[in-house]
């Protein structure tokens, strides 16, 4: 393997709007970046590595550091590869708590697959297997979840650790599709001169919404072999630095639009 391959756990704190520049023809103007195959809610590779460039050249005064991590004008694409952020669970109102999160088999499918695919050796992986192909929601609370009656037949620890959610359930892909169908929308203002001229819908994910990314470093003897890379100990220190930095705690990956609103405040952390 050439490189080092990383799970992040992405939690919105709040709202987040990454926009696909689509619209519904007439009813919501902004819709958010969905999976082609799933229709899940998705933050491209593009957008998040954006983002997150966005985050260090605020917090991080070293054009070098920027430049070997995301790549700069000329035709240098930075060393550090990310990939697109894919939904791992979503909180939808229900009838007995302020929400549920819910999960679908295939977004955990996804997870594995990421994760089986690029090698990466984590216990997570062989404990999320038996949430795949579900027939049946799973569940370790007895609600109603956006009209649909869930019944309690699993206490879900391992997803509940992995979560750090405490009501939670599980779909089938098929019954998951339809909660998320609809998701919430806003309707927003454009003004000029202080008078409205625009008023339009946008599309969001909610709060405390999680997704997941897999973010990899190129392994360092590979730097001591590469004459891009001049000094193996710097370029450690890049990659410890960019961890650090990316996962604190009192900093928070302002991911999408509506900045000025406090839209896409995210927070990261390392599934280890």
């Amino acid at each position: 393997m050439l490189y080092d391959n990383k799970i992040y756990k992405i939690q919105n704190i709040t709202n987040i709007h990454v926009g696909s520049g689509d619209t519904n023809f007439g009813i919501v103007d902004n819709l958010v970046q969905r999976d082609v195959l799933t229709n899940y809610p998705v933050i491209h590779s593009s957008s998040l590595k954006g983002a997150i460039r966005e985050f260090f050249e605020f917090y991080k005064n070293d054009d070098e550091f920027i430049r070997h991590i995301f790549g700069d004008e000329d035709k240098n694409p930075g060393n550090v590869v990310f990939t697109e952020a894919n939904l791992l669970g979503i909180p939808f109102r229900s009838r007995d708590y302020p929400y549920v999160f819910c999960m679908s088999d295939e977004s955990i499918k996804t997870l594995v697959d990421k994760m089986e695919s690029l090698n990466i050796d984590n216990e997570l992986s062989s404990k999320l297997k038996k949430y795949i192909n579900l027939t049946e929601v799973k569940s370790n609370v007895n609600t109603v979840i956006e009209d649909m009656e869930v019944k309690k037949n699993d206490e879900l620890k391992d997803l509940v650790e992995f979560t750090g959610e405490e009501n939670i359930a599980v779909f089938p892909h098929s019954e998951f599709k339809k909660l998320l169908e609809d998701l919430p929308v806003v309707a927003r203002n454009q003004l000029e001169n202080g008078k409205s001229v625009n008023l339009f819908y946008e599309e969001f994910v909610p709060r405390r919404s999680q997704f997941f990314t897999i973010i990899s470093f190129p392994k360092l003897e590979r730097v001591s072999k590469n004459k891009k890379f001049n000094d193996k100990e710097k370029i450690g220190k890049f990659y410890e630095e960019f961890q650090n930095m990316l996962t604190s705690e009192t900093d928070l990956v302002q991911i999408g639009a509506n900045a000025t609103i406090g839209y896409g405040l995210c927070k990261f952390k390392e599934v280890k």
